[in-house]
């Protein structure tokens, strides 16, 4: 089971989706998913979309896994597959009243539906982990579906297991840091399953030409200028920067 990081009111239920696509199928899958939430989707899960991303890459596939700790929890779906991908990112809020075992129900559920399968044959992999949003006081942003301009940084950590309640009391310190330089705070969450004290952070950036710079610039500078953020990395294991983009279907679940 997966350790909490501090003590406090849960904040919510949630689930983070990973979804590898090749990227000739692009298009047609973000075309099945309107059609599949018009056709009411997960309305009676009950689940809501709070953010719906896409991100190009990866090139090719993992060929094989070497460590359970450093590999990727993907495994290929369809051998045949062959890259470059894009990848799909699906944050889902869940209902207070909700537990895991209505997930595996709605999933067997879906295999019965037309639109979900179609969508599903276009998938090369996914990835689905429950996670729990860490209590912040700061008041996050409604869901937005975002313009053509806009990207987001989705930034993963592994924090060492003494460190949790540390990382996150910093992490709240570090984000007004963020928020003077425009970036947005989105939230943060952890698992609850999957690769134990993962912390997925998501910010809305900056209008920018280049949003990968800016996201390297801004760690740079912060690293110097605050020392939350580089008492953050101090205590990070292994971390991943993600620049995503508004994934095209997100309008019609609002």
């Amino acid at each position: 089971m997966a350790k909490r990081a501090a003590a406090g009111a849960r904040s919510g239920n949630f689930l983070h989706v990973s979804i590898l696509v090749p990227r000739r199928h692009a298009d047609e899958f973000v075309g099945r998913a309107q059609t599949f939430f018009d056709e009411g989707g997960f309305d009676s899960a009950r689940w809501r979309l709070v953010g719906a991303y896409r991100a190009d890459g990866p090139k090719e596939l993992e060929s094989r896994v070497t460590d359970v700790h450093t590999a990727s929890p993907h495994f290929a779906r369809h051998a045949e597959d062959a890259g470059p991908f894009v990848t799909f990112v699906n944050v889902w809020q869940m209902p207070e009243d909700d537990t895991d075992g209505n997930l595996g129900n709605v999933m067997k559920d879906l295999a019965d539906t037309d639109a979900y399968v179609a969508l599903d044959n276009l998938v090369t992999r996914e990835v689905q982990n429950l996670v729990w949003r860490i209590p912040m006081a700061f008041d996050l942003p409604a869901p937005e579906a975002g313009d053509e301009g806009d990207h987001y940084v989705r930034i993963t950590r592994r924090i060492g297991r003494d460190d949790l309640a540390r990382y996150t009391m910093q992490l709240s310190f570090a984000v007004p840091y963020f928020m003077q330089r425009d970036w947005t705070y989105l939230g943060c969450h952890q698992n609850v399953t999957g690769l134990l004290n993962t912390f997925f952070e998501l910010w809305k950036l900056p209008r920018t030409k280049n949003p990968t710079k800016l996201v390297e610039d801004t760690v740079a500078i912060l690293m110097k200028e605050c020392p939350f953020f580089a008492s953050i990395a101090a205590c990070t294991l292994r971390e991943t920067r993600e620049v995503l983009r508004p994934a095209g279907y997100f309008t019609r679940t609002r």
